[in-house]
């Protein structure tokens, strides 16, 4: 189980697998459904009309796979093995923390729990499931009235409070019982708490630095990733090294000896693409294979370095983030550099092949998309979609557990107190607001934890963000750490940028396949 997967029983279940493919009567009707949907491309009017209902569905509506997909781009890098090894330890953090705060509740109200007879543990077990049967007051959406009071900040204030241009919350859930859920169920009115549920799901323990799963089958499954990732690591760290090393002392490496090199560097060399058409055909080769290659790795950079403004603002382990940030950087460097080394030293145009292939197969090898990561069945937009709920639960999540906790309780059923204001912020039962564990540091004034994940604009011109961890450590996102890899992936980006074009030139200049007679 994934640590966004919810109980099945509950409608808004997360559910990160895929059912499988259609079969029997199901199989037939999709093929009938191909078959129309080849007939409907063939009228250009019908199409336009279903292009422009998509495209207004997704700008007033706010809806669809299609908008999600984009949302959860806008807000989470793509994955890769270091980045769900680094989310999933997160989690486990909080995992500890709150459990760790729940056994307190538990000592604390024994004599709701069974007293003090019952052991510790099945104690906690009891106000754990007394949370799911807990009914949720209010909603983290706040009331039309607040909201247009607040500026209409957010894409769904905006959405709540546009009469003219958009309908009502109430209007789009009667349109459709297919595309919307009751009114109730998606505005408040929900059984359980699921922002404090999600990191009481499964049970850690500590063994030294690392945090472990208590389920057995769960902790076999991170030890996998642990170790694959592990290897992914030592390959794209070792494997470009040794390449490296290899080919400058090779003797086809020119660079070596300035006094050789400078002997060829001829009129008549450097106007020679070599003295037979195969020579010719393979220098030409190699120049365009370059290019592009290098391009490839150049595109590959643009990428980590906006997947690098995303990550700094998303909870995720250090020590992942730096493992995966080092591992992508190195390669990406080390390829760049190899490749006139290795088509210097390749005869045929075959090699000169198969060495290209064998370079771009290192740089991504940590990629979801990739052959080697496609056991974890996770694609690029699953890891999107559980990294961004991740951080939607973390911004529901109070910090102090007792905050839910009614003091004056005379019954288990009554213990938990989930109370959502006009404004949609979480309360304390003794009053006042809840720290939750992922916020914007705006004012105290125009504070609320809705407003990051839903408006992008505000997630990249510069806030800051509070991330709580525990009740005893806190500190602000973007890091220093996350600071320096942005610094770092946007100084390997204008290094390749010039050996794009530095890199090609070179090596056509310096290739020699003309006699020296």
């Amino acid at each position: 189980a994934e640590p966004n997967v919810v109980r099945s029983s509950r409608p808004t279940a997360l559910i990160t697998g895929r059912p499988g493919g259609p079969s029997g009567p199901l199989a037939m009707y999709s093929q009938r459904l191909h078959e129309t949907t080849e007939k409907v491309d063939q009228d250009y009017g019908r199409l336009y009309r279903n292009v422009m209902k998509e495209f207004k569905y997704m700008v007033n509506v706010r809806s669809g796979h299609r908008y999600f997909s984009m949302l959860w781009a806008s807000l989470a890098p793509k994955g890769n093995i270091y980045r769900r090894n680094g989310l999933f330890a997160e989690h486990r953090k909080h995992t500890e923390d709150v459990w760790a705060q729940l056994r307190e509740l538990a000592d604390l109200h024994k004599n709701l729990l069974g007293g003090a007879e019952v052991p510790l543990e099945e104690r906690a077990d009891r106000l754990y499931e007394a949370l799911k049967d807990v009914e949720v007051e209010g909603s983290v959406l706040p009331d039309d009235g607040v909201v247009e009071e607040q500026g209409k900040r957010s894409s769904v204030s905006r959405l709540a409070t546009s009469s003219e241009t958009s309908p009502s919350r109430k209007q789009l859930t009667r349109r459709s019982s297919t595309m919307w859920v009751q009114d109730e169920d998606l505005f408040g009115g929900e059984i359980g708490f699921l922002p404090l549920e999600e990191w009481l799901r499964f049970k850690v323990f500590r063994v030294g630095p690392f945090l472990m799963d208590c389920d057995a089958d769960r902790r076999t499954e991170e030890a996998k990733h642990f170790f694959m990732a592990l290897g992914i690591f030592g390959l794209q760290v070792i494997a470009p090294f040794l390449i490296f090393l290899n080919r400058w002392n090779a003797d086809a490496n020119y660079l070596r000896d300035w006094g050789r090199l400078k002997s060829h560097l001829t009129v008549k060399q450097l106007a020679c693409l070599g003295s037979t058409l195969p020579d010719v055909l393979t220098t030409i080769m190699g120049v365009l294979l370059l290019f592009v290659i290098i391009f490839m790795v150049r595109c590959y950079v643009k990428e980590q370095l906006a997947n690098a403004g995303k990550s700094s603002k998303l909870p995720t382990d250090a020590c992942w983030f730096l493992v995966g940030c080092f591992a992508n950087a190195w390669s990406c460097c080390l390829i760049c550099l190899n490749i006139p080394l290795l088509f210097w030293s390749e005869p045929t145009p075959t090699n000169i092949v198969l060495d290209s292939m064998t370079l771009l197969f290192l740089f991504k090898l940590d990629d979801l998309s990739d052959i080697l990561c496609s056991y974890m069945d996770m694609s690029d937009e699953d890891f999107q979609r559980l990294a961004a709920w991740n951080s939607a639960l973390m911004s529901q999540c109070p910090v102090h557990v007792e905050d839910l906790i009614n003091p004056s309780a005379e019954s288990l059923a009554d213990l938990w107190s989930v109370h959502y204001d006009a404004s949609g912020r979480l309360c304390r039962t003794k009053g006042g607001h809840c720290l939750t564990r992922l916020t914007h540091r705006f004012s105290e004034e125009e504070c609320n934890e809705r407003t990051p994940l839903a408006a992008k604009e505000l997630h990249y011109q510069g806030e800051r963000i509070l991330y709580r961890v525990s009740r005893d450590r806190s500190y602000e996102l973007p890091t220093t750490l996350a600071f320096a890899v942005f610094v770092m992936w946007n100084s390997i980006s204008w290094f390749i940028s010039i050996g794009q074009f530095v890199i090609p030139v070179g090596w056509y200049l310096i290739n020699k396949r003309c006699s020296s007679k």
